[in-house]
């Protein structure tokens, strides 16, 4: 009886170890994506703050910008797919709505593109990069959980 009990102990210990190891991993994954999309979000800003102004003017610069938006596009659907650790729910939540506002900010250009509408006017009233600044934002909370 005393045998049974033993291992019945030893079985529940060992699951609540097995479970607080799989967060500690589901965790680190995690920050590692939010960390990894934080990064593509940050060169995406970079990377497309002048390229916004000389597609106005360029069919080339129109193009490439094109092909970011739409890379920038699929690593927001990417990351808005994650599963998130429950200690990070509430985070994963705000940064998941900024991107999704980001989102529908490519939407529109890509729209505005399709359309010949890019003009500086449309740039300067549909401001894309505040969405980047509040996601780099989020993404510095998260990364200060893991200090």
């Amino acid at each position: 009886m005393h045998i049974k009990k033993i291992g019945l102990i030893l079985g529940l210990l060992a699951l609540t170890g097995c479970s607080a190891v799989t967060d500690t991993a589901n965790t680190v994954n995690y920050v590692k994506e939010a960390k990894e999309f934080a990064g593509e979000v940050s060169s995406f800003s970079s990377d497309t703050t002048g390229l916004v102004r000389d597609a106005v003017n360029d069919e080339t610069k129109r193009k490439e910008l094109e092909t970011q938006l739409k890379q920038m596009k699929s690593d927001v659907k990417e990351f808005t797919g994650l599963t998130p650790p429950e200690s990070l729910q509430e985070l994963h939540g705000q940064m998941e709505s900024k991107a999704k506002s980001l989102e529908g900010g490519i939407d529109l250009y890509l729209k505005n593109i399709r359309e010949g509408k890019l003009d500086t006017s449309f740039i300067e009233d549909h401001p894309l990069m505040k969405q980047v600044s509040d996601i780099n934002k989020i993404y510095e909370d998260i990364k200060s959980l893991g200090n």
